[in-house]
Formats: structure tokens, C-alpha cells, sequence
């Protein structure tokens, strides 16, 4: 495959993922830093786990990707069904760092963050194959609240 298709095919993989998570009701962007390096497999067994941990209704999509500078392995993740009353997020964090590592968590916009929000950020990464993408656990549409 040549260069040109190639890049045409991630970009159109991309917004089709851009689109289709942004149907799901998310609450966080999470992005973990795992304590030791990691292998993929492993990886994916400890943000399972992290997930569980979170409760019954939490669900995920995440991308594990390798760093720019040291290669390590690290995960986007986009979190939902956890709520975001208050302490909601240290109490996401503090199970990060107990199953998998360093978390940094940010309440979940569909508009901010850089190259066109949250989801397109962690989906156009370079430094993964945007169709190394999980789910896990039973996602829930989005559906905007009613105003009176």
C-alpha cells in the first residue's frame, strides 16, 4: 500500500472512531502511566481490572500506545458509567494508582482539548494503530438531559 492510501485509510478510521465514540455518554478522560513497562497483553489484563474495580456499570474505551521518548507502554482511556458527583475523581485516580499506575483524569468534554476534542486527541494519537481500539463493559448512549 502506498504512503497516500495509507494515511487516507487511518484518517478515515480515525473520524469514523471520533464519531462513533461520540454517540457514548463519557465522564473522564483518563490517561495512565503504568508503575513497571509493561507488555500489551498485560496491560489490557490490568485496565480490565482497574475497570472492575470501578464498579459493575463502569465501561471504557481505551488505546494502549507506546511513548515518544523512553517506548513505554501507556493507555488513553475514556471512562463512563461512574458518575461525576464530587470526589468522584480522586476516587477514580486513587484506583489507578492501586491496579494500574499514575492516572491523570479530566472530566470528559466532547469540546476541549487540542485537534478537535478529547476523543480525536486519543484516537489520532501517531503513536498507535487507530484500530487497536477496546471496549469494555457495557457502553451507554448518549442522550442530552431535557431542559425546562
Amino acid at each position: 500500500m502506498d504512503p497516500d492510501t495509507a494515511a487516507t485509510d487511518r484518517a478515515g478510521l480515525t473520524a469514523a472512531w471520533v464519531e462513533y465514540l461520540g454517540s457514548f455518554d463519557w465522564d473522564y478522560a483518563v490517561d495512565i502511566g503504568f508503575r513497571v513497562p509493561v507488555r500489551v497483553a498485560t496491560g489490557r489484563r490490568r485496565v480490565r481490572c482497574w475497570l472492575r474495580a470501578l464498579g459493575p456499570r463502569a465501561y471504557a474505551a481505551v488505546i494502549l500506545a507506546r511513548g515518544r521518548i523512553e517506548g513505554r507502554l501507556h493507555a488513553h482511556v475514556l471512562l463512563g458509567g461512574v458518575g461525576r458527583r464530587p470526589g468522584t475523581e480522586s476516587w477514580v485516580k486513587a484506583k489507578a494508582w492501586r491496579y494500574v499506575g499514575r492516572a491523570v483524569v479530566q472530566p470528559y468534554s466532547p469540546r476541549v482539548g487540542p485537534r478537535g476534542g478529547m476523543i480525536a486527541y486519543r484516537v489520532a494519537d501517531q503513536d498507535h494503530d487507530p484500530g487497536d481500539l477496546t471496549l469494555l463493559g457495557q457502553l451507554r448512549r448518549y442522550r442530552p438531559r431535557r431542559r425546562r
